[in-house]
């Protein structure tokens, strides 16, 4: 368990973990059991970040400013 652990570089959680374990020596082992045995030794994986899937753009048409409001303060930390 610790070998595959460092062959992908703490990447596999306990899921991956149990199931190549069970490809690898032909078993049936539970994932509670690797699950206990992991948290036993500190193994833990590594969590990702997730990324964002939006393209930045500009806006292509500015609004009218019909209700006449001043978006600019004269001083700072100015309200009104």
């Amino acid at each position: 368990m610790v070998k595959l652990y460092e062959d992908v570089n703490g990447i596999y959680g306990y899921r991956r973990i149990t199931m190549n374990i069970n490809r690898l020596l032909d078993k049936q082992y539970n994932h509670k059991r690797i699950y206990r045995l992991m948290k036993s030794i500190n193994m833990r994986s590594v969590i990702r970040k997730k990324r964002k899937h939006y393209i930045q753009s500009t806006p292509q048409i500015t609004a009218e400013n019909k209700l006449n409001r001043e978006f600019y303060a004269k001083k700072p930390n100015e309200k009104w």
